[in-house]
């Protein structure tokens, strides 16, 4: 019973969030704001997803948490398909670095500040990150944006390939075995809406 209210007011929030503010704009294209964040992170942000293999996703930005003195901001996924939530995924943001609070401690994420193939580890994960491009267009049913950036991200068996927009966040992504075979299927952006 706790888990399908929550899971209406997930779907709740995202629709009154994607009904009214600062939405989806759905013109041609999109040119970057200087010094944009790739992971734009404020209470009430909403982003939509398709994904053919488990159907659409959102992902809200519910509260922010305080932890020893810094501020985290809390995003959830839900999966209507599956009526499924991931919760308490805790992240910040600073200089251009993402960083993610696992339990008790916090591991870089994403360094958007990275020369072209400089990796960084990504932790918890045993996984080697770097920036493959950037300036990129790329579209998707959301719309076409200007000034992506493309995040490949390798383990040991696997690789994820993650198109970030200025002011917008993950417009794309990926996941495929090493040796060829797409895992995870393809993720795009549907529809979002961001606060100011």
């Amino acid at each position: 019973m706790k888990k399908r209210i929550v899971s209406f007011l997930v779907n709740l929030l995202a629709l009154v969030l994607l009904l009214g503010g600062k939405g989806c704009d759905k013109s041609p294209t999109k040119s970057p704001s200087p010094n944009a964040p790739y992971f734009p992170l404020a209470v009430g942000n909403v982003w939509q997803y398709t994904q053919v293999e488990i159907g659409n996703s959102t992902v809200s930005i519910l509260d922010t948490h305080m932890v020893e003195d810094t501020i985290y901001y809390r995003r959830i996924t839900y999966y209507p398909k599956r009526d499924d939530t991931t919760a308490n995924q805790l992240y910040r943001m600073q200089d251009s670095l993402v960083y993610r609070r696992i339990d008790d401690t916090e591991y870089l994420y994403l360094n958007f500040t990275k020369p072209l193939g400089v990796p960084w580890q990504q932790r918890p994960y045993d996984r080697l990150a770097h920036i493959e491009s950037r300036d990129l267009e790329w579209e998707v049913p959301a719309g076409t944006f200007n000034g992506c950036v493309q995040v490949v991200s390798a383990g040991e068996l696997d690789s994820t390939v993650t198109i970030y927009a200025p002011n917008v966040g993950r417009i794309y992504s990926h996941s495929f075995y090493k040796k060829g075979a797409v895992i995870g299927g393809i993720r795009q952006l549907l529809e979002y809406n961001l606060q100011q």
